[in-house]
């Protein structure tokens, strides 16, 4: 994803295939369902340092990416926290000199599904439209 992408998004809305979390100074518990949900379903971007204002997505920024990235992708590899370690790309880019931490998370094998959270089955989720379900 290319800024021009990215720009585009944050002008349009969350969908099926991207999600923007505030993540500023914090990993949102909830990203992790969004985690579970792109990997059950098509695959998507999660977008850390973008805070939703009506319908606005505004760039906040993550204040240290460093600390947050570590903690996101340590998190992804506990089994404790989520069923199977899922290859998650990261890239960081910079927008009106704030950083912003975008990770793809792919869609994974059917052998591999459902991806779940806690140790717990029932804790797995599907991306439907902007929802995590």
């Amino acid at each position: 994803m290319d800024d021009k992408e990215l720009l585009k998004l944050l002008k349009a809305h969350e969908w099926n295939d991207v999600e923007f979390k505030q993540a500023r100074q914090a990993i949102p518990k909830n990203a992790y369902e969004t985690v579970s949900a792109f990997a059950n379903t098509e695959g998507g971007h999660l977008v850390f340092g973008v805070k939703k204002e009506g319908s606005n997505f505004d760039i906040v920024g993550v204040l240290d990416v460093d600390k947050m990235q570590n903690e996101f992708l340590s998190a992804l590899r506990q089994e404790n926290k989520i069923s199977q370690i899922i290859d998650v790309k990261e890239e960081l880019r910079s927008i009106d000199e704030k950083d912003l931490l975008i990770f793809f998370v792919p869609e994974v094998s059917r052998f591999k599904k459902p991806i779940y959270l806690n140790g717990d089955i029932r804790r797995s989720f599907l991306r439907k439209g902007a929802c995590d379900v």
